[in-house]
């Protein structure tokens, strides 16, 4: 393996810090249902860290002796016969000639291939001693990938063919930099295709999943319901874990241990197997939820945990405010925020509900009703116009609904009343 080879694996583990951060930020603010997927991830994460930090150490000394290791497909095959004038005939030497998967060099090889059946056409892993070119270790390239059907003799039959192509593309020694910009266009429009099918349908499945849990959980009197984060993550995690199960097939031993397994399973075994506990985690999740009702408030645990419920007595106030996210842009986004703070130290965002809009109402005359103090924050109308224009509602709407539930600032040619309800 060579450096560039772990690129990949860098990239992987800098992906996965950003829902480590996202984890340990909800871990922090005590949302404790985050702290399975979070020892999950870090226990992934140090598990690859170990091992890139491993094969860079093995990288160096190879290099420091002049070992390679490389992907090469076999072109040919010979076994040479000499004969000395002193000694007379020498023992055989194989030799074979090989294209390399990295930079379409050829390599010749001498040493014992016995370890393996030679077929000109077909991959395999070889370990050698760069200058000298003798052979140190062979053995198949245990991708699932099929062999290349080439019926050769010399390296030329090889040329201008193409093996995996969506991994892999075997180019001349004489091609263009045309051509190799044109094949790398070709790979990244591939990779991004697969990537885009595989979240349009997660994203299909995703809002199928909140039509039909709304659908079952919520009854009459119910007003609001709202979803852990966490779903929208296994998502995510479940999309992204379906493409690098599809670059398997070209990134072959990259991922050590993890590989292994994978070659022995195969695509389609490794994909029932993940798509099974996917399925179980979105079941269990199915009955995680937070319902906001005309009683009270119930939260759902799953179905192996007891459902706990509070009366409106047990609230005992609410903050509607708004946060500010940076971004690149140079308007920062602004979020709301309908917090009930509960007796037992709970809170719960409403916000957090996809039914927001069109319930705060309810609850916030339940509130009042109720006579639970609520503390409004202050928006202005230019605060408004950048919170608004980042949710799913038109700005008459919404700015009606801020203007009863937070202390609304209209600007000097309106009035308040011009946004309140009759």
């Amino acid at each position: 393996m060579s450096y560039k080879r772990l690129i990949p694996m860098v990239l992987s583990l800098f992906i996965l810090l950003f829902p480590l951060y996202f984890f340990l930020i909800k871990i922090s603010s005590k949302d404790f249902s985050y702290i399975l997927p979070f020892i999950l991830l870090v226990t992934y994460f140090l598990y690859c860290f170990n091992f890139i930090r491993k094969e860079f150490i093995k990288i160096k000394a190879d290099r420091q002796t002049g070992i390679l290791e490389k992907t090469l497909v076999l072109c040919d095959y010979n076994v040479l016969y000499t004969r000395n004038e002193k000694y007379g005939a020498m023992p055989p030497i194989p030799t074979a000639t090989f294209l390399s998967y990295d930079n379409d060099e050829y390599i010749h090889l001498s040493g014992d291939f016995s370890k393996v059946d030679m077929h000109p056409g077909k991959k395999y892993r070889v370990k050698f001693y760069k200058e000298s070119g003798l052979l140190i270790d062979i053995e198949y390239n245990k991708s699932k990938s099929k062999k290349l059907k080439l019926n050769v003799k010399s390296k030329n039959q090889l040329k201008n063919k193409y093996y995996n192509f969506a991994f892999k593309h075997i180019d001349t020694e004489h091609s263009n930099k045309t051509s190799n910009r044109y094949i790398s266009f070709l790979q990244v429009l591939i990779f991004t295709i697969i990537g885009a099918l595989i979240f349009g349908v997660l994203y299909i499945i995703y809002l199928v999943f909140n039509f039909i849990q709304a659908k079952i959980l919520m009854s009459e009197g119910y007003i609001m319901l709202i979803q852990p984060d966490f779903v929208g993550w296994l998502f995510i995690i479940f999309g992204f874990t379906i493409f690098i199960l599809i670059t398997f097939e070209g990134y072959d031993d990259y991922w050590g241990f993890i590989t292994k397994v994978y070659n022995k399973l195969g695509f389609k075994r490794s994909l029932i197997i993940i798509s099974t506990v996917f399925f179980m985690l979105l079941s269990q999740l199915f009955n995680i939820c937070t319902i906001i009702s005309d009683d009270g408030i119930e939260l759902k645990k799953g179905y192996f945990m007891q459902s706990k419920t509070y009366g409106w007595s047990s609230v005992n106030k609410a903050s509607v405010y708004y946060s500010s996210l940076k971004t690149r842009s140079t308007t920062n986004k602004l979020k709301l925020h309908y917090v009930l703070q509960l007796s037992d130290g709970n809170s719960i965002d409403l916000k957090k509900s996809k039914m927001f809009w069109n319930s705060i109402l309810k609850v916030d005359n339940i509130l009042k009703q109720k006579h639970i103090y609520i503390d409004k924050g202050i928006l202005s109308f230019k605060n408004s116009t950048i919170l608004l224009s980042n949710e799913n509602i038109d700005f008459d709407s919404g700015a009606r609904i801020l203007s009863e539930i937070m202390v609304y600032q209209a600007p000097s040619y309106l009035s308040n009343s011009d946004y309140s309800e009759n």
